[in-house]
């Protein structure tokens, strides 16, 4: 009896446990809205792509100083990176704008987004006066600050001339010298508010 009651509070357990894991999702889907333009990848020429990645319990969590931006094709960290290119029919200039889509507060404060465009880097995060970085080579001046919680950029202008085409790299992550202390302690268990995160769902539009 003894065996059998051990048994399934051990069964009990297991379930908890797994019932704890978190799926997370990272997804950018990327439009273009102009006849004379397209998304590039592998090769393949589209209207619109959607680059997603889904893991139980793993967020692209990292820190902006463990980042490669200049080798992000063998780049070693965990934050989310893709690779595609824009071609154009004709000489034009296209706008680029990306939006945050149905974020809670715990992903508009720990984002972070980088944008490769022409050799050109720029990196957001939403400005918020009482956040606290005790690492400043992970909070750079040149960081740049989200339009609004759900707007990041809306006016980044890419000229093209005809049949030019231009490759593009994103990096999302959760910066994670946000999830420490003043006295460099990881939070964890219910101060880790990373784990409370919506899912990261960036929309991005050429026009």
């Amino acid at each position: 009896m003894k065996k059998a009651i051990y048994s399934i509070l051990s069964l009990g357990f297991a379930f908890t446990l797994v019932g704890c894991d978190k799926s997370h999702l990272c997804s950018l889907d990327v439009q273009c809205l102009n006849e004379n333009v397209s998304i590039v990848v592998d090769g393949e020429k589209l209207n619109s792509f959607n680059f997603s990645s889904e893991g139980l319990n793993h967020q692209p969590s990292e820190r902006y100083s463990n980042i490669d931006f200049a080798n992000p094709e063998n780049n070693p960290s965990n934050a989310n990176v893709n690779k595609f290119e824009i071609e154009s029919l004709t000489s034009d200039t296209y706008n680029l704008s990306l939006e945050l889509v149905k974020a809670n507060k715990y992903v508009v404060d720990f984002l972070r987004v980088g944008i490769i465009v022409d050799n050109e880097l720029r990196v957001y995060k939403y400005y918020d006066k009482r956040e606290n970085i005790y690492h400043k080579e992970n909070d750079p001046e040149s960081m740049l600050h989200f339009n609004s919680k759900s707007e990041i950029f809306s006016e980044w202008t890419i000229d093209f001339s005809a049949g030019e085409s231009k490759e593009i790299f994103t990096f999302i992550w959760i910066e994670e010298a946000e999830l420490y202390n003043k006295n460099g302690e990881r939070y964890t268990g219910w101060a880790d508010k990373s784990y409370a995160a919506s899912p990261i769902i960036l929309s991005m539009q050429l026009e």
